[in-house]
Order: C-alpha cells, then structure tokens, then sequence
C-alpha cells in the first residue's frame, strides 16, 4: 500500500529503536534493527517499519489495498464452509463495539495483528500474487480428471480473480526483500538456506487472545526466480514464524526437489 501510493519508495529508510511511541503507548518490535529500508525490514521482519508506514496511511488506505489482496472476501475455492476473515476499519468498530478506532489500532493492523483476521488460503493468494507480480488466480482443488484409460473428463482453466496494481520496480523491491528474508544477512527465514532451490518468503508470528505463544507464520514461493509454487504455513502458539514455520516449508521442499526437476525439463 505504500509503495502503490507513493508514501514510501523501495529506499525510504524508518529508524528502529526497538518501539514506536504511538499516543500513550509503546509498540514493541522483536529487535533494535536501527537504520532500514523496505527490503531489509521486509527481510528482518521489523515491525517498527511498517508501524510507521502504517500510521502514514491511516486505517481506510491500509484496509483499501488488504482488500486488493482478496482479504476479507471468499477465495472461490471449490470446498464448502470457506472462511472469509476480517478487514477491520474504523467504521466497522463503531458498529462492532461502539467504540472509537486509535491510533494503536492502525499500528496493530499495519503488522496483521489486532482485528484483522486472515485464512491460510488467502495468504498463499498473497503469496502468488507477489509471486506473479500482482496477478491472483482462481484456487482450485483438481487440475484435471482423467479416468482410468487416459481420457480427460474435465480440465480446470485458470481464471484470474484480481490484479494488484503495483510498478515493477515496487514487485521488484518486494521481491528483494522476501529473498532477503531466506539469504540476506539478519533474514528471518535463513534456515532455508542450501536447498537446490531459491526461495522467496515473509515470515510472521500472529498474537492472539489466549496469551500463550503467537501463531507462527510463513508465506512464500519456489523458485524464487521463476516460481512454480506458492505456500502458506501456520503453526498455531509455534511462537516465531522463523523458528518453527520455516522448517515445515524446507522439510516439504526437499521432498518435492523431483519434482521441481522433473517440472524445469
């Protein structure tokens, strides 16, 4: 959302003390990353950076483009029961709680925390959407049905449900920083490091109201530099995404390194 709306470029840099001071309360991030651009705090996971990218573009913006991402809305995927999450604004807390939308409020949102409320499936359409710069696809369950003998009986065509306007100097710096996250130094999902694959991803730890640990989170795509998949893990109270996300998507990479083969002849 920053970058689509010029608030940020690929090099605007945000100082990181550790917190962020927003009205009468302190926002906490995991380190001291101290001096930052978008690709480093994308790769380092600094949430002080987009407290304050946040807070530039206030809660209906940060709302506007998570919407974009087909947040809060039906995937389509062809099961029953789907799940459509949140996308909390100001206007939806006045009418939920009969209360006013803080500052605090748009700080949380800004890092997926507080209200806003996400499905794994429609974080792995984020992930394919950073993935094909910006073009989202129908999910589906089958590619195709083919009986016994070899007949095709049917056959999915991919459908594209939205298209995230960015530049492609902004998918590029993206790009950057979620490689930043798997090779950079300081990058949260390092312990993807020696597969024969490139791999690109964001790593996240959500909090949630029973006060044990957060749900650990990592989004992502493989091959980095020509992607063939897009992936969503979450662990739930796992802690941080890094720790026990990520050796989930590298145990299952390294069983599907035949077929990454097999897929580039």
């Amino acid at each position: 959302a920053g970058l689509s709306t010029g608030i940020i470029k690929p090099t605007t840099r945000f100082t990181c003390t550790g917190a962020v001071r927003i009205g009468r309360r302190s926002f906490r991030c995991w380190r001291r990353h101290g001096t930052i651009d978008l690709i480093r705090a994308i790769g380092q996971s600094c949430d002080s950076y987009f407290y304050q990218v946040g807070m530039l573009l206030k809660a209906n913006r940060l709302a506007q483009y998570a919407h974009a991402f087909r947040l809060g809305e039906p995937t389509g995927i062809d099961l029953f029961g789907e799940r459509t999450g949140l996308v909390p604004t100001p206007e939806w807390k006045r009418k939920r709680f009969n209360a006013p939308w803080y500052g605090g409020d748009t700080a949380n949102f800004s890092i997926g925390q507080g209200y806003l409320l996400t499905t794994p499936l429609q974080m792995c359409l984020v992930a394919t959407a950073i993935a094909n710069n910006g073009i989202i696809y129908q999910p589906h369950l089958v590619r195709a049905i083919v009986t016994l003998d070899g007949k095709l009986v049917r056959r999915t065509i991919p459908t594209v449900l939205t298209r995230v306007p960015l530049s492609p100097r902004n998918w590029r710096a993206v790009h950057q920083g979620m490689l930043w996250a798997v090779y950079g130094a300081g990058g949260t999902a390092s312990r993807l490091r020696g597969l024969p694959i490139k791999v690109a991803g964001k790593t996240g730890s959500a909090e949630h109201g029973s006060g044990n640990e957060p749900h650990a989170w990592f989004i992502g795509y493989a091959p980095a530099d020509a992607p063939r998949i897009a992936f969503s893990v979450v662990v739930e109270e796992g802690g941080h995404g890094g720790e026990t996300a990520v050796p989930v998507v590298r145990q299952v990479l390294k069983e599907m390194l035949h077929w990454f083969a097999d897929a580039h002849n």
